[in-house]
């Protein structure tokens, strides 16, 4: 049997087992340890005990060494083994009186124990493998863990790796390198993150809205907290950088002259909701910011008081002059419009007195119309025309074909006189032929009517159909409007009033719901 040979349980060398028989190795409290750990090893406890000498398994019957060679010189009578030389050994001499088959068994034995001796003494002669080199190659890799770039420490542990194959160091080797590839790995990772921010980051500088980063940046921070959680204050001071720098560009680009009307102020309002919404988002800055929006805010809602009140006095002239027309309906109309753009605001009180000042003024107005469809309502002055009163229907004819020049053959408004210089009429009228006229300035002895007649060609109305037709004779102008048709207006002689109606030689014509009222 030869020496165990064990592993030491400090670096993983190889022990031989020659190692404990000189003492340079031991055996402490179950673990075995080699010549270069034993320096190291803490002292001894009381009553422990450390165990020297050889590791192998000694079976019964076994010799030592020293008894062996004992033997063979009792044999020999010699206490020397014989020489051996290269290519050849020599067997040992019988001894002298010894029978022939005990010479033989004394020779076959002697060869066994020179075998077993030169076992032996190989053994013996046998030194530990040199470690130095690995262990030099690892103790430089460790050195390098504190302060090397993972690249660095990578190729320096498989270069180690290399130098120390085959010993203990060898896998731990192996283990730093991997810590070290692992860490590349990830600062390469890191370092790509890195790069993706820095051009967001730029790209938000140079964009004319770089708020649009904002979305991407974000989701860059949630995936860096994992794998680069030191990029992610640097990702948030990037957003926080780029909002401040969106809200006061929205608020450097706003018109507040687009505040003084409705519309352009719910535009500017719109932008500064932008505006406050991402100030909001913008981190350490956000107060103030705002504060910029609201101070902007004030700024658009003053703009806009200081317009509607330059814009309530325009209007309020606007509306006087309808009403001193009597166009309460249009007046009216423009206070309703004023009052929509405006409701909500702090101009909505006095365009409410506007509105109500212009419908009391309206009623009074339509108060005064009167209806003038019955008999009692007219004089005559026909001449050979004829005139008919029957269901709320006159009907006017004249049978002679002399020309009328005064236009003799009407009917006079009974209430009408010369101080109806400015007058309003409502009618419907139904054309059978040659057609009528309205004559207005009936005190004149020149009047000049406002006409109606049957079409010729492209001029007149169609007979045999109810029109329905306005007139109204107002600072000097008579204007007179009909269903479908553009209103048409013309001078009139100041000076003389009244309302009638008459009849073309040879013409005819219908009047129904007849209405009028006098302007001033």
């Amino acid at each position: 049997m030869g020496f165990a040979t064990v592993y030491c349980d400090g670096c993983g060398a190889q022990i031989l087992g020659v190692e404990f028989e000189k003492g340079h190795a031991v055996t402490r409290q179950g673990k075995n340890y080699c010549a270069e750990c034993v320096p190291n090893l803490p002292p001894m406890a009381p009553g422990e005990e450390e165990r020297k000498g050889s590791t192998r398994v000694k079976r019964i019957g076994e010799t030592r060494n020293t008894d062996i060679i004992r033997n063979l010189q009792s044999m020999g009578g010699h206490g020397n083994t014989t020489r051996m030389t290269h290519g050849s050994h020599a067997a040992p001499a019988a001894p002298a009186g010894m029978s022939g088959p005990a010479k033989v068994g004394a020779l076959a034995g002697s060869l066994v124990v020179l075998a077993g001796i030169a076992f032996i003494l190989t053994r013996g002669g046998e030194t530990k493998p040199d470690t130095s080199k690995a262990r030099e190659a690892y103790d430089r890799v460790v050195a390098m863990q504190e302060t090397a770039t993972a690249r660095d420490l990578l190729d320096a542990a498989r270069r180690a790796q290399r130098e120390a194959a085959g010993s203990a160091f060898e896998a731990k080797l192996r283990e730093i390198a991997n810590e070290a590839q692992a860490r590349l790995e990830k600062e390469e990772k890191v370092a790509k993150l890195e790069r993706e921010m820095t051009n967001l980051l730029e790209e938000a500088r140079l964009a004319d809205d770089p708020s649009a980063a904002v979305p991407l940046l974000r989701s860059l921070a949630t995936r860096v907290q994992a794998d680069a959680p030191a990029l992610l204050e640097k990702i948030n001071a990037g957003i926080d950088s780029i909002l401040q720098r969106s809200v006061l560009k929205i608020l450097g680009a706003i018109d507040f002259d687009l505040a003084k009307t409705t519309h352009g102020l719910k535009r500017v309002n719109e932008q500064l909701d932008e505006a406050d919404r991402r100030a909001r988002e913008a981190g350490a800055a956000a107060k103030g910011l705002q504060e910029s929006v609201a101070a902007k805010r004030r700024q658009a809602a003053e703009t806009f008081a200081k317009a509607a009140d330059e814009q309530f006095g325009e209007l309020e002239k606007r509306v006087q002059g309808l009403m001193d027309l009597l166009n309460y309906d249009q007046a009216a109309n423009a206070v309703t419009g004023f009052l929509n753009d405006y409701r909500g605001t702090a101009v909505e009180s006095k365009v409410t007195a506007l509105q109500e000042k212009v419908a009391k003024a309206k009623k009074e107005f339509d108060a005064a119309w009167i209806s003038v469809n019955a008999d009692s309502d007219w004089k005559r002055s026909l001449g050979n025309g004829k005139v008919e009163f029957a269901g709320g229907v006159i009907t006017l004819s004249c049978e002679g074909a002399e020309v009328d020049r005064d236009y003799t053959r009407r009917i006079v408004l009974a209430q009408s006189d010369e101080t109806w210089k400015e007058v309003e009429m409502e009618f419907e009228v139904y054309l059978e032929k040659n057609g009528g006229a309205v004559v207005l300035c009936q005190g004149d002895p020149d009047p000049i009517p406002a006409g109606l007649r049957v079409r010729t060609g492209n001029d007149g109305l169609d007979a045999n159909r109810w029109w329905k037709c306005y007139v109204r004779v107002m600072g000097g102008q008579v204007s007179m409007g009909l269903s479908g048709q553009t209103p048409q207006s013309r001078p009139v002689r100041v000076g003389v009033g009244g309302v009638a109606f008459a009849v073309y030689p040879g013409g005819k014509l219908q009047l129904r719901n007849i209405r009028v009222r006098k302007l001033r």
